[in-house]
This record gives C-alpha cells, sequence and structure tokens, in this order.
C-alpha cells in the first residue's frame, strides 16, 4: 500500500502523516505496535491463560487459542511473521518491531514455563514457540491439521520436560 492510498484512507493530508511518522516504515512499526498490544497482550495471553486449569495445562492451551484464530474467516497469517519476511532491510522500524513482538510471544511462553517448573524453562519455551511459529505458517498455507499436530508434539515436549505432569 503506498503513501497516497493511505492517506486517502485515513481522511489525513500528507503533512500531518509525516508530522506524525518519518516514514511509512515508522507507520508500519506503529501498526505493529499497536497490533502486539491487542493479539498477544489482549488477546491471546489471557485466552490461554483461561484456557489452562495449570502450568503445564497452559503450555498446550497456547494451540487451542491458537486454533480459535485460524478458524476466524480473517485469519490471513501472522502479521509479524508476514512483515518480517517481507522486510530486507535488516535496520528496519518494522523489522525491529516484528522481531520484538515474535520474542514477546516467546516471553510469554518462557513465562509459562518457569511456572510450570520446567527445569530448562528457556528450552522448553524456545522448542513449543518453534512449533507455535511453524502452526501458524502451516495454518496459513491452508493446512488443516496444524494445530493437532503441533499440539501432539507440544505435549510430547512438556511430557519429557515435566515427567510429573
Amino acid at each position: 500500500m503506498g503513501v497516497d492510498r493511505i492517506v486517502a484512507e485515513a481522511n489525513v493530508a500528507k503533512t500531518t502523516l509525516y508530522r506524525h511518522f518519518r516514514s511509512k516504515d515508522d507507520l508500519i512499526a506503529e501498526v505493529l505496535e499497536r497490533h502486539h498490544q491487542l493479539w498477544l497482550r489482549d488477546w491471546l495471553e489471557p485466552t490461554t491463560r483461561e484456557r489452562g486449569d495449570s502450568p503445564a495445562d497452559r503450555l498446550l492451551a497456547i494451540f487451542d487459542s491458537l486454533d480459535e484464530w485460524f478458524g476466524d474467516e480473517t485469519f490471513q497469517g501472522c502479521l509479524f511473521i508476514n512483515s518480517l519476511v517481507e522486510t530486507h532491510d535488516r535496520s528496519s522500524p518494522v523489522r525491529r518491531a516484528s522481531i520484538k513482538s515474535i520474542g514477546d510471544v516467546y516471553g510469554f511462553l518462557e513465562r509459562l514455563s518457569v511456572e510450570a517448573a520446567a527445569p530448562e524453562p528457556a528450552r522448553l519455551a524456545h522448542q513449543i514457540h518453534l512449533l507455535v511459529r511453524g502452526a501458524i505458517v502451516a495454518a496459513t498455507e491452508g493446512r488443516v491439521n496444524a494445530v493437532p499436530e503441533a499440539r501432539e508434539a507440544a505435549r510430547q515436549l512438556v511430557e519429557r520436560a515435566l515427567p510429573q505432569t
């Protein structure tokens, strides 16, 4: 989407847009930050926590949350992953915002792993995060079994990491 279209759809002058954002990339980075708040903080984290009775259950409940998201008719993949893949400039604010948001999903999984008393919470969180990202890409491709397959792999990881569950 070009700046002219953004200005037209927002019904603002270019000078107003550039007064608030130095560049189109700065505007996109701000959109990513806002989406991060709405998607991760306001939806994914509370939804996942509500779905699991125990910390170990919550590590798997993230896949139930993803399943709900993938079933939404507006699902078009992950804005953070899509933006990262489309941004080739390593110094871009879009790239930085995408990586930060993806990293915050990992941080959430690491907190859940700590709460579950995983002996190596960072490792478990990283492994589940790989499954989450893979499920998102697979669902974007139209793979209907993305969630059950990723959830099963995560269950096995959790069982190995937390033998008492």
